[in-house]
């Protein structure tokens, strides 16, 4: 298979991705061009594009269009007219806003426009969508569990990273709702072998306060209790206070510090035995006998 880059521009991708502050202005506009044209030829191809990347050359470079869907063609220089935009605003030093909801909502209207109706352009879509040629069927509930999470950057999954969880065999989630079957909250564990990790506590916003996190948080260390695990793991932001208090109310307790590891707040990391509780119950039986 022919490579795309030669040496030189290789060690210029190098330069880039070790350096990410390196300053545009040292590349040849050629070059963004050629990086253009890879990274949406590529993109391209993930959504069925069906441009070869020649093809895909001469017409973001040229202009010249290929006797293929124009919906192709539209794609491609949406994902150009991105890509050269966001470069350009990262240039002039005002690319400062979090990576947030907004912010892929902004990029996905940019990509989209033209291509999906201005009902899905910029929003999430509220249909299933399945993928052709492929099993892939969208998660239960994935909809509504979005909804819930908090937008800051800080506590933001990704749609795609929390459909991984949902669907990945080691991971067990618990669900609340209301009589209106609107999810109001829900946790997750990842299991490996006889120990877990909490992997979030989300409770929609109207319905914080209300004693739903502790709830979910109780279910979910009973469930654990039921598979026998030994002891449960996690790590919060040293700023939410109101996570870690909950976490201290159910004698989760503090073994370590990740720092810097929310930006320019620490992470704490904590763990709660299962196996004392046990312990006390055996002894306590044992001296009844």
């Amino acid at each position: 298979m022919k490579h795309i880059f030669n040496k030189e521009q290789c060690q210029k991708a190098t330069f880039i991705l070790e350096s990410p502050l390196a300053k545009l202005s040292e590349l040849y506009s050629s070059e963004i061009k050629d990086l253009a044209v890879v990274w949406c030829y590529y993109s391209g191809r993930i959504e069925g594009n069906t441009y070869t990347y020649v093809e895909t050359e001469a017409l973001l470079k040229d202009g010249i269009t290929s006797e293929k869907k124009y919906e192709d063609a539209k794609m491609l220089k949406n994902l150009y007219n991105t890509f050269i935009s966001e470069l350009e605003y990262i240039h002039q030093e005002k690319n400062k806003e979090i990576i947030d909801e907004c912010t892929l909502f902004r990029l996905h209207q940019s990509i989209s426009t033209g291509l999906v109706s201005n009902e899905e352009s910029g929003f999430l879509r509220t249909r299933a969508v399945r993928i052709s040629g492929t099993d892939y069927a969208p998660p239960k509930d994935l909809q509504e569990i979005k909804n819930c999470l908090d937008t800051e950057y800080d506590n933001f999954w990704s749609y795609q990273t929390l459909e991984s969880e949902i669907n990945s065999e080691s991971s067990i989630y618990i669900i609340i709702k209301n009589n209106q079957n609107l999810i109001l909250g829900f946790t997750g564990i990842k299991v490996i072998l006889d120990e877990a990790e909490l992997m979030n506590i989300v409770v929609k916003k109207d319905f914080r306060n209300c004693g739903i996190g502790a709830i979910l948080l109780k279910n979910i260390i009973k469930k654990a209790r039921e598979l026998e695990i030994k002891k449960i793991y996690l790590e919060v932001n040293d700023t939410n206070l109101p996570a870690i208090n909950l976490y201290k109310k159910f004698n989760f307790k503090q073994i370590g510090i990740r720092k810097k590891y929310y930006g320019n707040n620490n992470g704490i990391l904590m763990d709660l035995s299962l196996e004392q509780k046990r312990t006390l119950i055996t002894s306590a039986l044992f001296k009844t006998f």
